[in-house]
């Protein structure tokens, strides 16, 4: 006869009862455990609670409260926004401004300076790559919501601001061919970089991507990042005979890198147009590559809006970001975060404000208050262009700039320019003749460029790189062949006082006498020497 026991191991219906049984006593455990701490936590004996709480918790506990302004412009995302003349007089003040434009007669070099930008005529400006040169008339846009901001700041900020940034966006976003609700303004490219960076979860032995060309700032905040993580720094050489063989030779070079440490990168950042020297890259051809390696793509595309045109979305990237205030002439301060809808929820802004919690629009749109009269008046400095023919406007500064590098690589007998090359190019770098004295450094190329902007009265970055000296020239709308001429011509002039001031002896220009006279030269033109 069978025991209790041999009747209990050979019944399964018994062992599922045991199972589920065991299984409940501990559910019922945990859910006493965690009510016995919370109650340890937020009170005391009796009924008298305790003046504090404690969330454990706080992603599902804490319940953030949102002003109902913000609430409504993160919710209407995606709604178009036709009508804004409820809320303020905009739309006749700016077609009032507007009407006060006359561009379509306007012609490019010294009258587009004249009637459109307010550079000052005392001075050559081939360098608008670097902070751009603001439209005179989305200034003036922006000086009147400065002053309607002023005149009642909390009906401006809470009601007013936020649908017209709405409406610049859906214009940023059309010209960049992307939807709104995958838009977000920010202040400039290296913001929108540094938040990305940070949003990407990194631990011990991952890596990220970057090449010898990234910008500066952004190497930076890949540095902390991986730096913070344990992480690591994968940098791609991209040398002069690399760029000069083309696109095929970055694109293997990346490939390389990326076959060498096969699921390591998490990130990779990718220049569209590089800021130094000013190459464009096949991006399309890099994000599928870097995709297809496991990692997600940053574009930065600091000086690409307004300099070509723009499908964002199929370029294949995570995330792109640009500025708008330097090739699309906008004000300062102007730039776009776009994020792909598969990645938004994890990006986040470096502040966080009242928008947390309200999802990825609610959480860029308000980061605290800040002057937002930049994006606001964006759409001035884009119906300007508009006006004339954006097409126009962007290949009159490619062929300029092709016809200046021509000019200026003749006129100084050396071999390379670099960036020159496409229909939409804007920035090169021409290598320097080698008659002037002074070394391929850092401190040689900023003691060349200080000499041109106090002596000459040109703006135009100098810089070592390769073993050369090289001048980064600008082409932008308000430039003409002259302003380049006149570069070649100071450049020159200071290799002719090198020869003369060798041969018969004479001092460099690091002396005390070269620097007193550089002074007294500089005095003379009414203008104060700085120094960089």
């Amino acid at each position: 006869m069978r025991g209790v026991d041999d009747w209990e191991s050979e019944n399964p219906l018994v062992t599922v009862a045991k199972h589920f049984v065991t299984k409940g006593c501990l559910i019922l455990g945990v859910w006493g455990l965690k009510h016995f701490v919370w109650k340890r936590d937020n009170h005391t004996g009796g009924r008298e609670k305790k003046q504090y709480r404690v969330l454990h918790n706080p992603e599902k506990q804490f319940k953030p409260v949102h002003p109902r302004w913000l609430i409504d412009a993160a919710a209407s995302a995606d709604t178009p926004v036709l009508d804004i003349s409820r809320l303020l007089d905009w739309p006749a003040r700016y077609q009032e401004l507007c009407g006060d434009v006359i561009l379509h007669h306007v012609r490019p070099g010294q009258r587009a300076r004249e009637e459109l930008f307010d550079l000052s005529p005392e001075w050559t400006y081939l360098n608008h790559g670097s902070y751009g040169a603001t439209l005179r008339f989305a200034s003036e846009v922006q000086s009147w919501f400065w002053e309607l901001a002023e005149q009642q700041p909390v009906l401006f900020m809470e009601t007013q601001a936020l649908p017209i940034l709405k409406a610049a966006r859906q214009e940023v976003a059309a010209l960049i061919g992307a939807r709104s609700s995958d838009v977000v303004p920010v202040a400039n490219a290296t913001t929108a970089a540094s938040a990305v960076i940070s949003s990407v979860p990194l631990r011990r032995g991952d890596l990220l991507l970057m090449t010898s060309l990234t910008y500066p700032a952004v190497r930076n905040a890949l540095a902390r990042a991986a730096g913070r993580a344990g992480a690591g720094l994968l940098q791609v050489q991209l040398p002069i005979e690399v760029l000069r063989r083309g696109p095929k030779a970055v694109h293997a070079a990346f490939r390389e890198a990326l076959s060498q440490h096969r699921g390591r990168v998490k990130l990779a950042v990718i220049d569209h147009v590089a800021s130094f020297p000013p190459v464009l890259f096949d991006v399309k051809a890099l994000c599928s590559l870097c995709r297809g390696s496991g990692a997600k793509v940053l574009v930065d595309g600091a000086h690409a809006i307004g300099a070509m045109p723009l499908s964002v979305p199929s370029l294949g990237a995570h995330f792109y970001c640009s500025n708008l205030h330097k090739w699309a002439a906008t004000a300062k301060g102007c730039a776009f975060l776009w994020v792909a809808p598969s990645e938004q929820q994890d990006v986040l802004p470096l502040v966080t404000s009242h928008g947390y919690g309200l999802g990825f629009q609610g959480e860029w749109l308000w980061q605290g208050t800040s002057d937002m009269s930049a994006w606001l008046s964006a759409p001035a400095a884009l119906y300007v262009v508009s006006c004339i023919g954006r097409e126009k406007w962007m290949q009159h500064n490619s062929a300029l700039l092709k016809e200046a590098a021509g000019l200026l690589r003749t006129a100084f007998g050396t071999e390379h320019v670099l960036g020159a090359d496409g229909p939409y190019a804007c920035m090169a770098a021409i290598e320097l003749p080698s008659g002037l004295p002074l070394s391929a450094s850092a401190p040689d190329a900023q003691h060349l460029q200080r000499i041109l902007r106090e002596r000459f009265r040109i703006e135009v970055p100098i810089s070592a790189w390769e073993g050369a000296l090289w001048a980064r020239i600008s082409a932008q709308y308000y430039n003409q062949l002259a302003d380049y001429k006149r570069l070649a011509k100071a450049v020159m002039m200071l290799v002719k006082e090198a020869q003369r001031n060798t041969a018969a002896g004479g001092t460099s220009w690091r002396s005390e006498d070269y620097q007193e006279r550089l002074a007294a030269e500089v005095g003379t033109n009414g203008f104060a020497m700085t120094h960089q």
